[in-house]
């Protein structure tokens, strides 16, 4: 965020909790947007996507930030009504997030992570069954003197489904430890018989 928007910005996770996702959905408010990342997971083309939502009042201010302007108004409330080029401008700047959202993994699987798109009412998106277990994470942003938050919402199926991968690479690493183990005792006892 700090090279994107020449801005010394803070980031903090300031929670972690298990929902179900009609609570998620009911926090979104009509003139909210929520963008749709996809996820591809290794041997598993269609998983559930990842949401996430921008508050409107940091989201603002980084399109104004974008745009070359100060990046401080204050007066944005969840109200607010996006123009239809902030709507594009919203969608760019939601691109440069995902791309982090894949690096952010990369240590643990490979995944891979694309803007699906954008949809400008909550309400009408219905892939995520209404009673699915999801982990919100909740990331306050500081931008100067102005702040909100992002919430990311993870269905729990495509959590399982990333810890099973992560599970299985596990035990492949150990099974190869072991082969290594045995064939380091292979080799030592051949030179002790020598």
């Amino acid at each position: 965020m700090n090279g994107m928007f020449r801005l010394n910005s803070d980031m903090e996770v300031l929670d972690v909790e298990e929902q179900r996702y009609y609570e998620f959905s009911n926090a979104l408010t009509d003139s909210d947007i929520m963008t749709l990342v996809k996820v591809s997971l290794p041997d598993q083309p269609e998983n559930l996507p990842i949401l996430m939502h921008i508050s409107p009042r940091l989201m603002v201010n980084m399109i104004d930030r974008m745009m070359g302007g100060a990046g401080d108004d204050d007066s944005v409330g969840s109200g607010y009504v996006y123009t239809s080029i902030e709507n594009v401008l919203y969608a760019k700047v939601m691109s440069y997030f995902v791309n982090a959202l894949k690096d952010a993994w990369s240590g643990y699987i490979r995944m891979e992570t694309d803007l699906e798109r954008v949809e400008q009412d909550p309400s009408m998106f219905q892939d995520i069954s209404m009673d699915e277990t999801v982990a919100i994470i909740v990331l306050s942003v500081r931008m100067g003197n102005l702040g909100g938050n992002i919430n990311i919402c993870i269905p729990g199926t495509l959590l399982t489904d990333i810890f099973n991968i992560i599970d299985r690479k596990k035990n492949i690493n150990l099974d190869v430890e072991q082969k290594d183990e045995r064939t380091k005792d292979r080799i030592m006892d051949s030179i002790r018989s020598s």
